[in-house]
This record gives structure tokens, C-alpha cells and sequence, in this order.
């Protein structure tokens, strides 16, 4: 649906709100600057579906006269619905401590929906309002006694006061507000059902500065705590409700879930979505996101805690360092009189190696054998590795050695033994030197 004036089209989504006979529809109409009194038509385009298109005309007497009033402006007198289109970003953080999963979700909002809540903020206790409104059951929940700023027009404190009282005070009510009210899956948002939340509930919500009535953003935090049981957990589903009516237009998404230095995890398993899993020495991460251009409506993300303690980052860090360590230690001690090189390039490629898979989130397990297995291949190339060739007296590690030159290349040859006779192969041409 579109709206114009002298042909020009009015920015911005209507508000809308139901009637008693239909639907009403407001455009906002800022007038120019260099507007005159007279006659203006407004043209309205509706499309019901591809290939339909109905078009009406109207004309409207303008006085416009440079002055002003001091009027508040145009309100709705019924309560707007939430299908106009909205924008929604769902910020999704999750923290191990302990036994525990500590949840933060933040909820921006944008559009219709953002309009209906501060709409339905000030209209909390209206009597007029419908018997199906979820505003009206909060107003009948008895938390209007005493509250200063009602029905004035813009959100106050007291109003804000009392929706995030009541939401705080039942984990049913924030659930249902949830469900009914945003057409969101609660289970998904706060990471269990009502019943598995553990603690208080920490609710905030921001006007971000606008109190008046508008579609401005919204901003909806809500902290929340689980049990981390034994096996596997769901860390993000699907949030957005399946509904006849459409509320959210544009959705996005980023969590993330970060374990303490002691717990590592064994499986994430991702359904229809891609996810980040990496370890960074004091915790394990999954990241799960995507844009409102890359809106997905069914997925979902589980999660498998790793059972042994040394799956846990940090344990994990340490022992793969030992394994490293040694492996450099019994490279530089085996090779003392052999060519290093092999085994200094061996080091440096299974250390690069066994650093990605731990970061990649490999399980520990898996990687601890690796870093086993290149110790195992360390030991192999040190005994393949060829000796030094003595040159020269100048090669000899101990001068006080006796030695031998051989008449024939005039190769010196340490003599090793005292064996008398000795038969001794020349280091230079190979000819059996004899020593009585």
C-alpha cells in the first residue's frame, strides 16, 4: 500500500489500528515549507495480491497559514495492531557459571510492534479497551492502584514501572507476554520453560528517548538462569511463532555461548544453520547469527557438555602443551648428533596442526590423541635422521680423542676404542685402517 500527496509519496509505514467497522489507516503528512492553502489530492494504491491493484482519490482543503497550535498531535483513540511490519533483532547471550547457564536476551524492535507497546503502555487501565487486548489483562491485574501518568500520551516511569513489575513477578506472565503479546517462542528466548528457570528474573525495557508515541526502536533485556543438567541442552531454536498475521517482517539474529575454563563441550549439532564452535584457552564459544536478508524460520542448535575434565579448555591447553614440549625436548636432545632439520620442520607443521584443530573445537580427546601421534612420528624421524659426517679434527667433540689419518684420503678418524689389534674403516674413502 502506498500513499501520495501532489503525486509525491509519503514516507514511513502507516499506523493502523482496528475499528469497530474495519481498519483505519493514518499516513503522517509533514508539510513543506513553501506549502500554500488550496486544494490537495491524495492518492491511495493498495495491491491485495500480484495483479490487483485498486486505486482511490481523494481531495482535502488546506488552510495552511504558517501558524501553529499547541495541540499534542495526532493519537489513536483504538489500539493499533501489530502487522504493520516490524524489525526485529534478537541478541542472544549465554554464560557457564558454575552449574549454570546465565542468559541474557535483548530483544530491538522497530516498527508496529514498537508503536503498539508504547500505545499499549499508556493505555494500561483503559476501560475501553477490547476484552481480548493483552493490555486489558494486565490492567486487570489490580498493578494500576496509585500509578501516577496514565493515559497522558507518552510512556512514563509509573508505566514502565508496572509492566516490568508484572513481568518480573511470574515467569508464566513473562512467558505469555512473549507468546501472546510479541508472537515469539518464549521457550527459545528465555532457554526453558517458565518451571525451569531458576532465580529471580532481571527485566529491562528501553525507550531509547522516545516516550511519545511512535514506531522508534524498543529495546527488551531479559536475564534469566537454567540448571546445566547432564546431556544435551537446545542453545537456539526457532523464536518466531507461526501466525496468520504477519508481525515481524525483518528478523536477525547473534548468540553466543561461552563455557567456563573447565568445561569444554563434546557435540554442537546445527539444523538448518551454520555455527561457529571455537576454544580459546579460558572458554569454548558457539556463535550462531544471520541477517534480516538471511532470515531463517526453522533451525535449531544443540549443544552436547563434555562429560571428562579433560575435555575443559584450559586442561585441554595444558596437556597439549606438555605433549609439545616433550616432543621438542626429545627432538633437540635425539638429534644432537644427527641433521635437525627434518624434525625442526616436523615440529612446526604438527604444532601449527594440533593449534588449529584445539582452536576449531575439535574435541580434546580427539586432539590429545593427535598431538600422541605426532610424538610418536617425532621419534620416528629422529632415528631416520642421518648422522653428521666428521670432517675434520676441528668436528670432533673431545681433542684429547686419539685419532688416525689415513694414508690413503688423509681422512682423520677418531680411534674409539682401545682394543688392540683394531681394525678401523676410514670415515673418508672407507678402506679398513689397521691399528696394533
Amino acid at each position: 500500500m502506498t500513499a501520495k500527496v501532489l503525486g509525491n509519496e509519503i514516507g514511513g509505514d502507516p499506523y493502523v489500528s482496528t475499528t469497530s467497522t474495519g481498519v483505519e489507516v493514518v499516513y503522517i503528512w509533514t508539510t513543506p515549507s513553501d506549502a500554500e492553502s488550496g486544494s490537495y489530492p491524495f492518492n491511495l494504491t493498495l495491491r491485495p495480491q500480484e495483479g490487483v491493484m485498486i486505486q482511490a482519490e481523494l481531495s482535502h482543503e488546506l488552510t495552511l497559514d504558517g501558524s501553529s497550535s499547541d495541540g499534542d498531535g495526532w493519537y489513536p483513540s483504538n489500539e493499533p495492531v501489530r502487522t504493520g511490519g516490524t524489525n526485529l533483532h534478537l541478541d542472544i547471550d549465554v554464560n557457564q557459571v558454575d552449574n549454570r547457564l546465565e542468559r541474557t536476551s535483548k530483544m530491538e524492535i522497530e516498527g508496529a510492534v514498537a508503536t503498539w507497546i508504547r500505545w499499549g503502555l499508556d493505555n494500561i487501565g483503559n476501560e475501553s479497551l477490547d476484552s481480548t487486548s493483552w493490555w486489558r489483562e494486565l490492567g486487570d491485574s489490580g498493578e494500576i492502584v496509585g500509578a501516577d501518568g496514565l493515559n497522558n500520551r507518552v510512556v512514563d516511569d509509573s508505566e514502565l514501572d508496572i509492566l516490568e513489575n508484572y513481568l518480573t513477578g511470574s515467569s508464566r506472565d513473562l512467558a505469555d507476554f512473549i507468546d501472546r503479546a510479541l508472537a515469539l517462542e518464549s521457550k527459545s528466548i528465555l532457554g526453558g520453560e517458565p518451571f525451569d528457570l531458576e532465580g529471580a528474573l532481571d527485566i529491562d525495557i528501553d525507550m531509547n528517548g522516545q516516550n511519545s508515541f511512535g514506531p522508534e526502536p524498543i529495546t527488551i533485556t531479559i536475564r534469566s538462569s537454567t540448571v546445566l543438567d547432564s546431556g544435551s541442552f537446545v542453545f537456539i531454536e526457532s523464536f518466531v511463532r507461526s501466525q496468520s498475521q504477519t508481525f515481524w517482517t525483518k528478523v536477525s539474529l547473534d548468540a553466543t555461548l561461552s563455557t567456563n575454563p573447565l568445561q569444554g563441550i563434546s557435540n554442537v549439532f546445527a539444523e538448518d544453520i551454520d555455527s561457529d564452535h571455537l576454544r580459546i584457552g579460558i572458554a569454548e564459544n558457539v556463535r550462531v547469527s544471520f541477517s534480516s536478508d538471511e532470515r531463517i524460520d526453522d533451525f535449531r542448535v544443540t549443544i552436547t557438555p563434555a562429560t571428562s575434565f579433560i575435555d575443559g579448555p584450559l586442561t585441554g591447553l595444558f596437556l597439549l602443551l606438555a605433549i609439545l614440549i616433550v616432543s621438542t625436548t626429545v627432538s633437540v636432545r635425539g638429534t644432537r648428533n644427527k641433521t635437525r632439520s627434518p624434525s625442526i620442520f616436523w615440529l612446526i607443521l604438527s604444532g601449527s596442526i594440533l593449534l588449529v584443530l584445539y582452536i576449531m573445537g575439535i574435541r580434546m580427546d580427539l586432539v590429545l590423541g593427535a598431538g600422541a601421534g605426532t610424538f610418536v612420528l617425532s621419534l620416528i624421524i629422529i632415528f631416520i635422521s642421518p648422522s653428521h659426517r666428521i670432517n675434520g679434527i676441528g668436528d670432533i667433540p673431545d681433542k684429547k680423542i686419539p685419532v688416525i689419518d689415513c694414508p690413503v684420503c688423509k681422512q682423520t678418524n677418531p680411534i674409539s676404542s682401545d682394543e688392540r689389534p683394531l681394525r678401523l674403516p676410514c670415515g673418508g674413502c672407507g678402506r679398513t685402517l689397521l691399528i696394533e
